[in-house]
Protein backbone atom coordinates (compact mmCIF):
# COMPACT_ATOMS: atom_id res chain seq x y z
CA UNK A 1 0.00 0.00 0.00
CA UNK A 2 2.79 2.20 0.81
CA UNK A 3 4.47 1.71 -2.14
CA UNK A 4 1.25 2.78 -3.83
CA UNK A 5 1.16 5.80 -2.20
CA UNK A 6 4.54 6.84 -2.88
CA UNK A 7 4.08 6.32 -6.96
CA UNK A 8 1.48 8.48 -6.75
CA UNK A 9 2.82 11.03 -5.06
CA UNK A 10 5.88 10.89 -7.10
CA UNK A 11 3.44 11.12 -10.38
CA UNK A 12 1.52 13.74 -9.02
CA UNK A 13 5.33 15.87 -8.35
CA UNK A 14 6.17 15.43 -11.65
CA UNK A 15 3.33 15.89 -13.53
CA UNK A 16 2.49 19.00 -11.89
CA UNK A 17 5.92 19.82 -11.83
CA UNK A 18 6.08 19.02 -15.91
CA UNK A 19 2.81 21.47 -16.28
CA UNK A 20 4.33 24.23 -14.63
CA UNK A 21 7.45 24.09 -16.90
CA UNK A 22 5.36 23.93 -20.05
CA UNK A 23 3.18 26.92 -18.99
CA UNK A 24 6.35 28.99 -18.26
CA UNK A 25 7.87 28.32 -21.38
CA UNK A 26 4.10 28.82 -23.39
CA UNK A 27 4.47 25.16 -24.44
CA UNK A 28 0.72 24.79 -23.44
CA UNK A 29 -1.93 26.76 -23.11
CA UNK A 30 -4.19 25.21 -20.21
CA UNK A 31 -8.07 26.72 -20.14
CA UNK A 32 -8.78 28.09 -16.67
CA UNK A 33 -11.78 25.64 -16.53
CA UNK A 34 -9.70 22.33 -16.95
CA UNK A 35 -6.96 23.62 -15.04
CA UNK A 36 -9.61 24.19 -11.68
CA UNK A 37 -11.49 20.82 -12.67
CA UNK A 38 -8.20 19.19 -12.20
CA UNK A 39 -6.36 20.98 -9.14
CA UNK A 40 -9.52 20.07 -6.79
CA UNK A 41 -9.16 16.12 -7.32
CA UNK A 42 -5.30 16.24 -7.79
CA UNK A 43 -5.38 18.42 -4.24
CA UNK A 44 -8.00 15.62 -2.79
CA UNK A 45 -4.98 13.01 -3.87
CA UNK A 46 -2.25 14.97 -2.41
CA UNK A 47 -4.07 15.80 0.66
CA UNK A 48 -5.14 11.19 1.14
CA UNK A 49 -1.30 10.65 -0.12
CA UNK A 50 0.05 12.60 2.90
CA UNK A 51 -2.46 11.70 5.32
CA UNK A 52 -1.88 8.20 4.95
CA UNK A 53 2.14 8.86 5.17
CA UNK A 54 1.11 11.12 7.94
CA UNK A 55 -0.83 7.97 9.72
CA UNK A 56 1.56 5.27 9.34
CA UNK A 57 4.72 7.90 10.26
CA UNK A 58 2.10 7.95 13.42
CA UNK A 59 2.09 4.65 14.25
CA UNK A 60 5.89 4.52 13.71
CA UNK A 61 6.68 6.84 16.69
CA UNK A 62 3.87 6.19 18.80
CA UNK A 63 6.36 6.34 21.69
CA UNK A 64 7.57 9.90 21.42
CA UNK A 65 6.05 12.37 24.09
CA UNK A 66 3.46 14.22 23.12
CA UNK A 67 4.76 17.66 20.72
CA UNK A 68 7.81 15.75 19.54
CA UNK A 69 5.90 13.55 16.60
CA UNK A 70 6.21 17.07 13.92
CA UNK A 71 9.99 17.36 14.74
CA UNK A 72 10.48 13.46 14.09
CA UNK A 73 7.85 13.35 10.46
CA UNK A 74 10.73 14.19 8.62
CA UNK A 75 13.37 12.63 10.29
CA UNK A 76 15.81 10.07 8.17
CA UNK A 77 15.17 12.46 4.52
CA UNK A 78 17.92 13.51 3.20
CA UNK A 79 18.31 17.42 3.70
CA UNK A 80 18.04 18.35 0.28
CA UNK A 81 14.57 17.38 0.23
CA UNK A 82 13.72 18.76 3.59
CA UNK A 83 15.18 21.87 2.35
CA UNK A 84 13.40 21.91 -1.12
CA UNK A 85 10.04 20.63 0.48
CA UNK A 86 9.89 24.09 2.74
CA UNK A 87 11.23 26.32 -1.25
CA UNK A 88 8.34 24.55 -2.27
CA UNK A 89 6.03 25.66 0.33
CA UNK A 90 7.25 28.89 0.04
CA UNK A 91 7.04 29.16 -3.67
CA UNK A 92 3.41 27.96 -3.60
CA UNK A 93 2.69 30.56 -1.19
CA UNK A 94 4.10 33.53 -2.91
CA UNK A 95 3.12 32.36 -6.58
CA UNK A 96 -0.45 32.74 -5.09
CA UNK A 97 0.02 35.89 -3.66
CA UNK A 98 1.73 37.28 -6.52
CA UNK A 99 -0.44 35.99 -9.39
CA UNK A 100 -3.51 37.20 -7.20
CA UNK A 101 -2.60 40.49 -5.65
CA UNK A 102 0.15 41.98 -8.04
CA UNK A 103 -0.18 39.89 -11.59
CA UNK A 104 -4.17 40.28 -11.57
CA UNK A 105 -4.83 42.54 -9.01
CA UNK A 106 -7.32 40.68 -6.26
CA UNK A 107 -9.48 39.88 -9.62
CA UNK A 108 -9.49 37.05 -12.12
CA UNK A 109 -8.94 36.70 -15.79
CA UNK A 110 -12.29 35.46 -17.31
CA UNK A 111 -14.47 35.17 -20.67
CA UNK A 112 -17.64 37.63 -20.66
CA UNK A 113 -20.03 37.74 -23.22
CA UNK A 114 -17.23 36.87 -25.82
CA UNK A 115 -14.86 39.21 -24.33
CA UNK A 116 -11.41 38.57 -22.09
CA UNK A 117 -11.89 40.27 -19.07
CA UNK A 118 -9.89 40.82 -15.39
CA UNK A 119 -13.17 40.61 -13.28
CA UNK A 120 -13.43 41.09 -9.40
CA UNK A 121 -17.35 40.10 -7.72
CA UNK A 122 -18.95 40.49 -11.26
CA UNK A 123 -16.77 43.97 -11.79
CA UNK A 124 -14.95 44.19 -15.06
CA UNK A 125 -11.57 45.93 -13.18
CA UNK A 126 -10.12 45.59 -17.14
CA UNK A 127 -10.35 44.45 -20.71
CA UNK A 128 -7.98 42.35 -21.99
CA UNK A 129 -6.64 41.10 -25.55
CA UNK A 130 -7.00 37.43 -26.02
CA UNK A 131 -2.51 37.56 -25.56
CA UNK A 132 -3.33 39.50 -22.01
CA UNK A 133 -5.88 37.00 -21.11
CA UNK A 134 -3.87 34.12 -21.67
CA UNK A 135 -0.95 35.66 -20.35
CA UNK A 136 -2.88 36.35 -16.74
CA UNK A 137 -4.97 32.57 -16.96
CA UNK A 138 -1.17 31.19 -17.18
CA UNK A 139 -0.34 32.76 -14.00
CA UNK A 140 -3.15 30.78 -12.28
CA UNK A 141 -2.40 27.46 -14.28
CA UNK A 142 1.22 28.39 -12.44
CA UNK A 143 -0.28 28.99 -9.02
CA UNK A 144 -2.11 25.85 -9.46
CA UNK A 145 0.11 23.36 -10.34
CA UNK A 146 2.61 25.09 -7.56
CA UNK A 147 0.26 24.18 -4.89
CA UNK A 148 -0.63 21.04 -6.01
CA UNK A 149 3.68 20.00 -6.63
CA UNK A 150 4.19 21.27 -3.24
CA UNK A 151 1.00 19.21 -2.00
CA UNK A 152 3.22 15.75 -3.57
CA UNK A 153 6.41 16.50 -2.88
CA UNK A 154 5.62 16.88 0.56
CA UNK A 155 4.09 12.91 0.82
CA UNK A 156 6.86 11.97 -1.32
CA UNK A 157 9.40 13.16 1.26
CA UNK A 158 7.91 11.70 4.11
CA UNK A 159 7.57 8.63 2.40
CA UNK A 160 11.39 8.88 1.84
CA UNK A 161 11.62 9.89 5.63
CA UNK A 162 9.47 6.46 6.29
CA UNK A 163 11.94 4.15 3.91
CA UNK A 164 14.85 5.16 5.33
CA UNK A 165 14.06 4.92 8.88
CA UNK A 166 12.60 1.49 7.97
CA UNK A 167 15.88 0.73 6.62
CA UNK A 168 17.99 1.60 9.12
CA UNK A 169 16.42 -0.38 11.78
CA UNK A 170 16.89 -3.63 8.91
CA UNK A 171 19.33 -5.89 10.80
CA UNK A 172 22.60 -5.24 8.88
CA UNK A 173 24.40 -8.46 7.48
CA UNK A 174 28.37 -8.38 7.53
CA UNK A 175 29.97 -9.62 4.49
CA UNK A 176 31.54 -12.69 6.71
CA UNK A 177 28.31 -13.67 8.01
CA UNK A 178 27.23 -13.60 4.16
CA UNK A 179 29.86 -16.05 3.21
Amino acid sequence: MMELVFILSALGFLGSLGLHIAVIVGAVQVPLGLAWGLFFPAMVLGVLANTRVILQRYYDYAELPPGEFWRFITRNAPDWMRSLQLGLMFYAVFHFYFTMLVINRGAYPRIVDGVYVLERHKVVIQTLTQQEYLWHAGFVVRMLSAIVMATFFSAVVRWIARWRTIAEMQPKVSEEAAS
